[in-house]
């Protein structure tokens, strides 16, 4: 068995990469009535009733969070 035997077929999402890229947020999606929802993020430190950051899309949250993180 060589190295290119052990790759994986597939990588991390894109929510993965996101939150690896933002450690200190947590990142999330909200699920209504078993629906997907918005993609959610919050300081990971601050509490659960503090303002959140919130899309529709990953790529639009990921810019929210890069405006946030200045």
């Amino acid at each position: 068995m060589n190295d290119k035997d052990l790759l994986l077929p597939f990588g991390p999402s894109t929510a993965e990469v996101l939150q690896a890229a933002h450690p200190e947020w947590l990142i999330w999606r909200e699920i209504a009535e078993g629906v997907h929802g918005d993609w959610c993020a919050r300081p990971a430190e601050a509490s659960d009733d503090e303002a959140r950051l919130r899309h529709r899309d990953l790529d639009g949250l990921r810019a929210l969070l890069e405006a946030a993180d200045g």
